[in-house]
């Protein structure tokens, strides 16, 4: 959470341990594509979608998203390769707004525009680094050298 942005959180969770066998495997945008297939009503419109990479290395997957109730669910998520520390199984980033009580979409308003909550997704994605080195990083994805 941002104190200037009560609303809004922002999370990065990365499993070194993950399966990408069977549905593991799927992208985020397979899995969108399905959810959007299976449902009669799906309560998400797109700001943005389709795969994107991060500094020559995490080669994943987009969805910004505003949901029906006015909320932004913005995601990006990399399958990665089991065993390999630069390109981990799993890694995944999300971003919400209007989000009270640990609730998405419990906030009566966003602190947020939607081209605001985009500039800032961009920011914060493209400042997703490794520490320091590890073997397999691009020099784009470390934070110090």
């Amino acid at each position: 959470m941002f104190p200037s942005l009560p609303d809004v959180h922002f999370s990065v969770m990365s499993n070194k341990n993950a399966s990408t066998e069977a549905d593991n495997g799927k992208g985020l945008l397979e899995r969108v594509d399905k959810a959007r297939r299976d449902q009669l009503f799906y309560p998400y419109t797109f700001l943005r979608r389709g795969k994107r990479t991060l500094h020559g290395l995490w080669d994943g997957e987009e969805v910004l998203a505003r949901r029906s109730d006015g909320a932004l669910q913005f995601d990006w998520e990399l399958v990665g390769q089991t065993g390999n520390v630069a390109r981990p199984p799993w890694l995944e980033v999300n971003f919400r707004t209007r989000v009270a009580d640990n609730k998405v979409g419990a906030a009566l308003y966003s602190a947020l525009s939607d081209e605001q909550a985009v500039a800032l997704w961009d920011r914060l994605l493209e400042n997703i680094k490794f520490r320091v080195a590890v073997p397999g990083a691009t020099p784009q994805s470390v934070a110090l050298g």
